[in-house]
């Protein structure tokens, strides 16, 4: 059993979101629990936030991007090339309303990172 600690939660799983998020699960519930009001944005336009993912993974690089003046949440793969760094929009986060509209959720932001990752991956999984 864990011991209870006078640390502030970084890892939004489940929980209520902490106003400093370092990482996200890659779930849609996850995702709709960040409330744009309750994040700290400093001066920035933007906050990256990268989603818990296993280092082997075909998910590595993705990020979801808030926008403060928007509110949108998009999905984001960094990567970098030649030592410069390299952003890729997949798409904008629009939850699942019914069968006429999915959106683009967590499901369709993995489909299409796996296309990008077999198509420009060696086979080490190098970009």
């Amino acid at each position: 059993m864990k011991k209870p600690t006078n640390k502030l939660a970084t890892n939004l799983g489940h929980n209520n979101p902490p106003v400093n998020i370092k990482s996200i699960d890659f779930t849609n519930s996850a995702i709709d629990k960040l409330k744009v009001v309750n994040l700290d944005f400093g001066n920035n336009r933007y906050l990256d936030i990268p989603f818990n993912v296993s280092k082997g993974s075909h998910l590595k690089g993705l990020i979801l991007t808030i926008s403060k003046a928007t509110k949108s949440k998009s999905f984001r793969l960094r990567f970098w090339i030649s030592n410069k760094k390299h952003i890729y929009n997949l798409g904008t986060y629009k939850p699942y309303r019914n069968s006429n509209d999915l959106g683009f959720t967590c499901v369709q932001a993995n489909k299409k990172q796996y296309d990008i990752y077999n198509n420009h991956t060696n086979d080490k999984g190098y970009y």
